[in-house]
């Protein structure tokens, strides 16, 4: 059970932990911090290895592990027993974790926003995953084309790829354990008729594009362009702005890409039921710059 005391001081030592590992059962864990009315738009007209987000980064101890300087000393981490997964400009601290776990963690806005976990939660109750927001919880998912609330029934369990509207007075922290969704294979997400809340069920920002999605329809797999000239769904998708309480309209195949980032939601309108197929994000070769801070051993 991880304890109160000790997730306080995650808190108050990172203001948006987004990655923290523990392979082993020894050994120090590497947090890594990033800088970090409810109505559906108008309807448009028209391996861990490739762990990739700026915000991610791991370290734990392993028989061979990555080299690692710490830019403050320039001392190599390497004798530290710490590797650190390509992909980030972050800063580092060390604590001690319960072993074998791996946690998440994301600061979401005040107001009204569309929430998404972009891991697979080891509990996926959302009762769970949203522990540690205030209560009542006020978060409503779309279900067979119908708003529900949390303590409806029919309310289903937090799974990558979804998302559900979620409606804070102050931004809050969720610091959850779970596993990383396959980045080396398709992901598919099954689709309704009518409005649905989709996401990005990875830690790398996801082309809306013909590249990153394709969609089926049960018999025929057709690129994100084509199913919407053949009517199967709208191209434009919405996010919402929680500073603004206004939707942010994004368009297929733009240049530069729009993307779906990873804890946001987006809705996208179908005229299927099918599954929307994305392709895995490519690997991120940009190494890491790690600072070490040990200032939690005190």
């Amino acid at each position: 059970m991880f304890k109160r005391s000790l997730r306080e001081k995650v808190y108050k030592l990172v203001s948006n932990v987004i990655c923290v590992s523990m392979l082993m059962t020894s050994g120090p864990v590497i947090i890594a911090t990033a800088s970090s009315p409810m109505e559906e738009p108008e309807r448009p007209a028209r391996s861990l290895s490739q762990l990739s987000h700026q915000n991610v980064v791991a370290a734990t101890n392993l028989d061979s592990p990555a080299s690692i300087t710490d830019p403050a000393s320039g001392a190599d981490l390497q004798a530290a027993g710490m590797q650190a997964i390509p992909g980030s400009e972050s800063t580092l601290s060390t604590f001690s974790l319960p072993s074998n776990s791996l946690w998440f963690g994301h600061t979401f806005p005040a107001g009204w926003s569309l929430a998404s976990i972009p891991f697979h939660p080891s509990d996926p109750a959302p009762g769970t995953v949203f522990a540690d927001l205030p209560t009542p919880l006020r978060l409503y998912a779309y279900r067979d084309g119908l708003l529900v609330g949390v303590d409806e029934a029919s309310f289903p369990d937090v799974n990558p790829g979804q998302a559900n509207w979620l409606l804070l007075e102050e931004e809050a922290q969720v610091l959850v354990s779970g596993e990383l969704v396959d980045n080396t294979s398709d992901f598919h997400l099954p689709i309704s008729a009518g409005w649905n809340a989709i996401s990005n069920p990875w830690f790398t920002p996801l082309d809306w594009s013909d590249g990153s999605v394709s969609v089926n329809d049960g018999s025929t797999i057709l690129a994100l362009s084509d199913a919407v000239a053949a009517g199967w769904l709208e191209g434009e998708i919405s996010t919402h702005d929680p500073s603004s309480g206004s939707y942010v309209h994004l368009l297929p195949n733009e240049i530069p890409s729009n993307q779906l980032e990873p804890w946001n939601g987006y809705l996208l309108y179908s005229g299927i039921e099918g599954e929307l197929i994305f392709a895995p994000p490519p690997s991120d070769v940009t190494p890491p710059i790690v600072a070490f801070d040990a200032s939690l051993e005190d």
